[in-house]
């Protein structure tokens, strides 16, 4: 194939495409004429969070084959932070990651044995501090001033909230924070180091 036959596929595949979606109208453009481009409102729906967020919680405890899951078999947990929401989910098996409102985060942490151990005590202490969790199927994030605990069991999800101001009130919870705490600062020394 000479240079010019080439050149010419390699514009027809990723050229005309291109054309076509400069040429496409968003439904919002459309009765819009004045918003920005529609490359642009794209770029602002990119951000994954909610769809992870979602995924982590309402993860089904089948996907952990080979595992024994008496219970509880993962942890979600919101917390505010500046400007948005952080979400750690760490999961029986060690796997775990980091999610944040604005886009950023961190995944796959499990590949590291430090943190692959950190998730897995997380999960074994939510175990055992499920006292106040009460059964849901509604998932509202964290605000400014609350820290939501989504404990994943076999008989489905479980949630205990509590307000910053009160973190040293409630000793359950505090101890899940503290721990979660733990994970999240493991996952980002090996991030740093790595």
């Amino acid at each position: 194939m000479t240079t010019i036959h080439a050149l010419t596929l390699a514009f027809g595949v990723v050229g005309f495409p291109a054309f076509l979606l400069s040429k496409r109208k968003s439904s919002t453009q459309q009765q819009h004429s004045g918003n920005s481009n529609w490359l642009e409102q794209l770029r602002l729906d990119r951000n994954p969070y909610q769809s992870l967020r979602f995924l982590a919680i309402t993860t089904p405890p089948y996907k952990y084959n080979g595992i024994q899951v008496d219970s509880v078999y993962g942890i979600v947990i919101d917390y505010p932070v500046k400007n948005g929401t952080g979400t750690l989910a760490s999961y029986i098996t060690g796997e775990c990651s980091l999610y944040m409102s604005n886009g950023s985060g961190i995944i796959n942490g499990e590949k590291h044995e430090s943190v692959r151990k950190a998730a897995m005590d997380l999960v074994d202490l939510a175990s055992r501090n499920m006292h106040t969790a009460i059964p849901t199927t509604r998932y509202p994030s964290a605000t400014n001033e609350f820290v939501r605990f989504y404990i994943l069991t076999n008989q489905g999800v479980r949630t205990s909230w509590f307000r910053i101001s009160d973190l040293n009130r409630n000793e359950e919870c505090h101890t899940l924070f503290a721990e979660a705490n733990k994970v999240i600062r493991t996952m980002q020394l090996t991030t740093v180091l790595n």
